[in-house]
């Protein structure tokens, strides 16, 4: 029994986190959090696409990356 009781103690502690952060978004405008969220995301989905890019294209050297000071978008080009 003891041990059902610290489950059921722990539930309900991690229900009143959910609470709490649930009570704060209301407060604090959900909207911008999500957007704030999804922004991040497509910026670090950008990155790792980058990489693979450069990767597959072979990378590039050292000086070429310390000269570019903004990364840059570019066309891929996909052969069947």
């Amino acid at each position: 029994m003891g041990s059902a009781s610290r489950g059921r103690e722990r539930l309900l502690g991690h229900l009143d986190h959910v609470e709490r952060l649930l009570g704060s978004l209301e407060r604090h405008k959900p909207e911008q959090h999500l957007r704030n969220a999804v922004k991040e995301w497509l910026l670090a989905s950008r990155a790792v696409v980058d990489s693979v890019i450069e990767s597959l294209e072979g990378g590039e050297t050292e000086s070429e990356s310390e000269s570019a000071s903004s990364p840059a978008s570019r066309k891929i080009n996909i052969q069947e």
